[in-house]
């Protein structure tokens, strides 16, 4: 390819754009990459939501009532359709049984209407038993050590999810 000047001014300009790419990869680099363990976080709130929002369309089919704790995770699988949504994404399965969330188990059958305060009745949450189905009474079965920079996902029986910090001073 013979140069030109035309040719010479465009070769200038894709070296110079390479350079900035290449110092700015160098710059930006670190912060992009740390920024791949908050996108999980916000992912194992969003399995959460849906949870939630799963575990209501159930009960609103199902005259109020809530799920058996025991089959939590059957029961509310058809709303969901994915079981990929049940599985924690800081848990690295190493077995494809592994899921990482508890059903309260005091909320069993229970009728939601009747749940007093739903806004703090915590219904699922980020567990250390990885079962399909686990279920604990209250928080008894919550991960330790927590997940997610010291503190779990927690969902409540109204629909909200709110991370929680389980580590002295909340880090």
């Amino acid at each position: 390819m013979e140069i030109t000047e035309g040719n010479s001014t465009l070769m200038k300009m894709l070296a110079t754009g390479a350079f900035t790419v290449a110092v700015l990869t160098v710059i930006f680099g670190p912060l992009i990459t740390s920024r791949a363990i908050p996108a999980r976080v916000v992912t194992c709130a969003g399995n959460e939501k849906q949870m939630g929002l799963c575990l209501l369309m159930y009960a609103e089919d199902y005259d109020g009532r809530l799920p058996r704790a025991s089959e939590w995770m059957d029961m509310t699988l058809p709303y969901v359709k994915n079981k990929g949504v049940f599985r924690c994404p800081e848990r690295i399965p190493s077995q494809p049984t592994d899921f990482g969330y508890a059903f309260n188990a005091s909320l069993s059958m229970q009728m939601l209407p009747a749940v007093k305060s739903p806004d703090k009745a915590v219904m699922f949450y980020d567990a250390t038993n990885l079962r399909w189905n686990f279920n604990a009474p209250g928080r008894t079965g919550v991960a330790n050590p927590p997940r997610h920079k010291g503190g779990d996902y927690f969902g409540f029986a109204d629909g909200h999810v709110k991370w929680q910090s389980l580590t002295p001073g909340g880090n």
